[in-house]
């Protein structure tokens, strides 16, 4: 809101005008719009640029410039609400199956939430040997996740992936 007009700031000489109380003015000089704002106590506002002459409305600025970063400030928020967050589960070739179970639960609840969801299957020593039994871990993981449903709830986004000393998948919701 930096480059707000308002008053002699606004470089056109005839202005398309709103007053005070939401009266349509209409086209009238850049002076008489300065004029009635000051006999009100308000300023003349450029609110939009249109093809002919600039939009203004006679208000008081302080209060216009305030309602338009707040508004900018919503806006950011919602935009930050609306990115999809990715939340990452760990666990390693030795997890017993009941953990695996309840680690599929809670994937099932964020998947639901909406977020995406990075399977991390970390190894050590030996079991780098054992690639097909950690993508075999994986698979039945997500089986888990999809229990109980027809269609089922997780989809691989990202077919598993070795990467370094750990297997790396992304799960998302399946589209219906």
């Amino acid at each position: 809101m930096a480059n707000l007009l308002i008053n002699h700031r606004i470089k056109s000489d005839k202005v398309y005008c709103i007053d005070h109380n939401g009266n349509n003015l209409g086209i009238i000089s850049l002076s008489s719009a300065i004029r009635i704002a000051s006999e009100a106590s308000l300023d003349v506002v450029q609110v939009s640029k249109t093809n002919g002459y600039p939009m203004c409305k006679i208000l008081d600025s302080g209060k216009y410039q305030y309602e338009a970063s707040k508004k900018e400030k919503e806006k950011r928020r919602k935009q930050r609400e609306s990115a999809i967050k990715v939340k990452e589960i760990r666990f390693k070739p030795s997890t017993d199956l009941n953990d695996m179970k309840i680690k599929a639960k809670k994937v099932k609840e964020l998947l639901e939430d909406g977020c995406r969801v990075l399977l991390c299957v970390t190894m050590k020593g030996r079991e780098l040997n054992y690639k097909n039994l950690i993508l075999e871990k994986l698979n039945n993981f997500v089986g888990f996740i999809n229990e109980g449903s027809e269609d089922g709830v997780a989809e691989f986004l990202d077919p598993p992936k070795l990467d370094g000393k750990s297997v790396v998948a992304m799960l998302g919701a399946v589209k219906v």
